[in-house]
């Protein structure tokens, strides 16, 4: 069972000494934030999915406040 573990932890540390090899180069730099046509904040709507939240939300506070109803009628 020592053996076992052994060769696991050797096998994890040259993983982790290969990985940090593996990096040929640096990623490129970010854009410029004010250049362009695309605005700051992006061009991802996020009001759909706000309202999906909303309601998944509602509708959770409305099963549970039905749940505890049903629990102090019992």
């Amino acid at each position: 069972m020592r053996v076992f573990i052994l060769k696991i932890a050797i096998m994890v540390m040259c993983l982790f000494l290969a990985v940090g090899s593996l990096v040929a180069q640096a990623p490129p730099p970010p854009p410029d934030p004010g250049g362009g046509d695309i605005p700051i904040g992006g061009t991802l709507p996020i009001g759909s999915g706000a309202i999906i939240l909303i309601t998944l939300g509602v509708g959770y506070a409305a099963r549970k406040a039905y749940q505890a109803r049903e629990k102090i009628i019992d």
